[in-house]
């Protein structure tokens, strides 16, 4: 295997363990937390045709790289939806943590 392949547990209950165990630790730290700041969160839906395009736009209005990306299925919808209520609040923690670490505009 490649050295920038990675091997996920098939379940939700083996990924949890993994992570617990610290062989994931590296998927929730993409970026150290004293990374500085970045201009905007970008909240997008999970469809994964929409990523190249995704970074294009961003790209294209001077934020290639200076973003957070928080991707739920159905972006804005997901967070409102009151079928799905977890979903929202994770948003909101994810911007909370935005403006924490990366001091988003």
């Amino acid at each position: 295997m490649d050295d920038c392949c990675l091997t996920l547990p098939a379940s939700r209950r083996g990924v949890l363990r993994s992570l617990a165990l610290g062989g994931g630790a590296s998927l929730l730290l993409a970026r150290p937390a004293f990374a500085g700041h970045c201009d905007v969160l970008l909240l997008s839906c999970m469809d994964y045709r929409l990523l190249d395009d995704l970074a294009s736009f961003m790209a294209s209005r001077g934020y290639q790289g200076n973003y957070d990306h928080v991707i739920l299925a159905g972006a804005s919808l997901g967070v409102l939806t009151t079928r799905m209520p977890d979903w929202g609040r994770t948003f909101w923690q994810h911007l909370d943590a935005a403006i924490q670490l990366h001091q988003i505009k």
